[in-house]
């Protein structure tokens, strides 16, 4: 209980008054507990993943691999399994898709 030199002091009882704000709030998470990655780099990545890359066109990740494969659209190659694509490059796929039927 605090004492009545407190209480007269600040004005307040302490009864229904929220406890106060921590000073070492967390970082920005992503709801599972991480840091979201907006949290981590406040600029847009150079490169997007194969969910992303799929996300950017709308389509689905296989047809993306697919027309990687095919020589379509150009990936980069991180190591032995990393794909990854840059957005200049998918932009190209589309410029070069605008051509053709219509």
């Amino acid at each position: 209980m605090p004492s009545e030199d407190t209480t007269l002091a600040t004005g307040d009882s302490g009864i229904g008054t929220p406890p106060p704000a921590r000073l070492d709030a967390s970082p920005k998470t992503d709801g599972t507990g991480h840091r979201s990655r907006s949290a981590k780099a406040p600029f847009p990545p150079v490169l997007l993943s194969r969910r992303q890359a799929a996300a950017y066109l709308s389509i689905s990740p296989r047809t993306l691999w697919s027309l990687t494969a095919a020589g379509k659209i150009r990936s980069v190659t991180i190591g032995t399994r990393m794909v990854r694509y840059t957005v200049a490059d998918l932009d190209a796929f589309v410029a070069s898709c605008r051509g053709g039927r219509r």
